[in-house]
């Protein structure tokens, strides 16, 4: 998206609206004039702009301090789309798959369920797994459809039976997280949520970090969730490591 923020005078990004002589070194941040950063929303109210930063031209994601979202006092700023500064009082850009949204409403998006379907294999001929319940698709249970000795499904009914799967898993990160989340960022956290569960999710620091505002080191978090009683398996540091690139929209191919 071709907008951005420009500094006119030095001055803070801060956490709040307050004065910035009120918060404290971790609750702002100074940036100097003529400084200009890439943003992909932004809102106008009262005399302060609510800007979430986006990437470089590079491909990297903007962050002060482990944070993408700051406020601004308005009369430091401009507000510049294609190099041309918006008119006062303009507020949220258009939206686009990749701008921050309300977590409530998304649901997960291609890449996402790419990313489930490589770590969940495919058996189109139902089988019993390890503990002896019939499963069948893309690892689905009788929680989803009735799922009996002999059924053989095609792909087509395979994804579906996924996606409605999915489906609870999106309503309890719709549920639990309350900061605004890119289509990959909810698609990674609905990915990982089917994996260890809502109640992990809903007690893990990754949750708190990101409600937080932290959305650097609720990446991090992911990394953490690797092991399966007390020991480190190679399969879910890769699942790991590719939940965490598709919360940063970063290719995870290289860890299917």
């Amino acid at each position: 998206m071709p907008y951005s923020v420009r500094f006119k005078i030095d001055s803070y990004l801060k956490l709040s609206e307050a004065q910035s002589s009120d918060l404290s070194d971790d609750e702002k941040e100074f940036v100097k004039a003529g400084s200009e950063y890439p943003i992909v929303a932004y809102s106008v109210a009262r005399n302060h702009v609510r800007v979430t930063f986006g990437k470089t031209a590079s491909g990297e994601q903007v962050f002060f301090k482990g944070k993408n979202t700051w406020h601004i006092y308005q009369p430091s700023v401009d507000v510049l789309r294609d190099g041309t500064v918006v008119t006062e009082g303009s507020v949220t850009p258009e939206p686009s798959s990749q701008s921050p949204q309300a977590a409530a409403g998304q649901h997960i998006n291609d890449r996402g369920l790419g990313l489930v379907k490589a770590f969940e294999g495919l058996e189109l001929k139902a089988y019993q797994d390890s503990v002896g319940i019939w499963t069948i698709g893309y690892g689905t249970t009788s929680d989803i459809t009735p799922v009996r000795p002999g059924m053989v499904i095609t792909e087509s009914q395979a994804e579906m039976f996924l996606r409605q799967g999915l489906t609870g898993f999106e309503e309890d990160v719709a549920r639990l997280i309350k900061v605004p989340l890119t289509s990959d960022q909810f698609s990674a956290l609905v990915v990982f949520t089917y994996n260890v569960g809502p109640g992990a999710l809903e007690e893990s620091t990754l949750r708190r970090k990101l409600n937080n505002g932290d959305y650097a080191g609720a990446a991090e978090e992911f990394l953490r969730w690797n092991k399966a009683g007390g020991e480190e398996l190679p399969g879910l540091t890769r699942r790991r490591r590719a939940e965490r690139a598709l919360f940063l929209s970063q290719d995870y191919s290289a860890f299917l």
